[in-house]
């Protein structure tokens, strides 16, 4: 409960106190058994996890990645929005590196979870670095419209020659929400001209949100958006 006040605390903790917290987090995390085995481990694992994304610190990079191949779909989700909220905290400097990258594109293209396809493609969204743009191009024909969603969001900020004509694929999408993100967003943050976006206005009653601002980070994948159903045009 201490731990949880500290962390969430509105006004910005003193780095003595940062660094102490995770240090203690990551070596807590290193500590539990991988994989974790009981429901208390799991919980644990998964708190940590966020816990170190919230810190924003590049050293828990190695340990949120080492959760990654656990079998449980919760903890996969966990560690890949904590490697996801480093690369918001410390995207000028250009982290992830590749050896982050590697493993989220992995999950990106193989995990048989839609839940954790979506939070490492955030991931790999957030982490602003051009060598995820061949698993973002992957994930926007995933079966999974959330997931197709912030592949066009992530893609669109960094889209060069070849990735632009398959954003404009993407504006014919089934999904509204997913055509709406192919159509509105582009390297320049200003939106496609043309029917696509004219008739995507129309479907959700002139409601596209202005996004030419650097985007907050997507709420975590919870069980109700799963369940959500989908917009058609």
């Amino acid at each position: 409960l201490e731990f949880r006040r500290v962390l969430f605390r509105s006004d910005p903790l003193p780095d003595a106190v940062r660094t102490q917290l995770v240090e203690a987090s990551v070596k807590a995390l290193q500590s539990l058994p991988a994989p974790a085995s009981s429901q208390g481990d799991l919980d644990l694992a998964g708190s940590l996890c966020l816990a170190l994304g919230k810190l924003g610190a590049p050293s828990a990079l190695p340990a949120l990645v080492a959760r990654l191949a656990e079998p449980s779909r919760s903890l996969r989700e966990q560690a890949c929005e904590g490697i996801g909220l480093v690369g918001v905290a410390n995207k000028a400097k250009g982290l992830p590196d590749a050896s982050v990258i590697d493993p989220l594109e992995k999950l990106v293209m193989h995990d048989p979870e839609a839940s954790v396809r979506f939070m490492a493609t955030y991931a790999l969204y957030r982490s602003g670095r051009d060598e995820s743009r061949a698993a973002l191009v992957y994930a926007l024909k995933d079966t999974d419209a959330t997931v197709r969603a912030v592949a066009a969001k992530g893609l669109a900020k960094r889209a060069i020659g070849p990735d632009l004509a398959y954003l404009e694929e993407r504006t014919g999408d089934v999904d509204v929400g997913v055509a709406d993100a192919a159509a509105v967003y582009n390297p320049n943050g200003y939106a496609y001209a043309g029917v696509n976006l004219r008739r995507h206005y129309d479907a959700i009653g002139g409601l596209i949100r202005d996004e030419r601002l650097e985007m907050n980070a997507p709420e975590p994948f919870t069980e109700r958006k799963r369940n959500a159903p989908c917009h058609s045009a």
